[in-house]
């Protein structure tokens, strides 16, 4: 019969139980006392997370991503997404999808106050490849209620 194995005495504490190894017990608290919480981080805002109101236009897969990669210029509107599902205790797994992230107050910040027909030729301008995607999504877009300065 093998060895019963051993909890250390100290991985007992008040506000929780740990039955790791000596080794996993070093990295968590190693992890714990380097990095920030997640209260901290934010702040003590809440975050909703991402919120497109259309998914199918603004969360695209990486066949997608590589087109708008032959734009330069499209990386700053295009970032790594990930869900819950994607999230690992000390890491993110790649989904292999993206968000086209145009947050609130953006356009107005990036490219400054313009009519919703201005605001569009300059994004057909600044990024072709995104408008062309975006644009079967256009009026759908533009009805929904948690849109950024314009669509």
């Amino acid at each position: 019969m093998g060895k019963a194995p051993f909890a250390n005495h100290d991985a007992f504490g008040e506000a929780e139980w740990r039955l790791d190894s000596d080794s996993m017990a070093v990295l968590y608290n190693k992890v714990f006392s380097n990095g920030k919480d997640l209260l901290e981080y934010t702040k003590g805002k809440l975050f909703r997370g991402v919120i497109t109101g259309l998914t199918d236009a603004f969360i695209i897969d990486t066949n997608v991503w590589e087109q708008f990669a032959t734009n330069r210029d499209s990386e700053a509107i295009i970032l790594r997404y990930a869900e819950g599902k994607d999230l690992r205790p000390w890491c993110v797994e790649r989904s292999g999808r993206y968000v086209i992230a145009f947050p609130k107050g953006w356009t107005n910040a990036r490219i400054g106050h313009m009519s919703p027909s201005d605001a569009e030729r300059r994004l057909k301008q600044m990024y072709p490849i995104v408008y062309e995607w975006l644009l079967p999504y256009r009026d759908r877009a533009i009805q929904r209620l948690d849109q950024g300065d314009f669509w």
